[in-house]
């Protein structure tokens, strides 16, 4: 998929949806590894616990993805 998107010119992904904590998360995480400029868009994902929410926040910041509040 990766070398699909990027044939296509796709250098940023904006990731959204109902487990922040877990698949939103994970899959940004992915994005990010993958060489794409990554993005969640904050208000269109919820955290599944404070305290899983806390530790995803941590890797994603390490891993150079974006958290956008608007």
């Amino acid at each position: 998929m990766n070398t699909y998107l990027k044939e296509l010119g796709v250098d940023e992904v904006h990731v959204v949806g109902l487990a922040f904590d877990f698949c939103v998360g994970n899959t940004a995480k992915d994005s990010a590894r993958n060489g794409f400029t990554t993005k969640i868009l904050m208000k269109a994902t919820r955290e599944i616990s404070e305290k899983t929410s806390t530790k995803m926040k941590e890797e994603l910041t390490e891993s150079g993805v974006l958290l956008i509040d608007y």
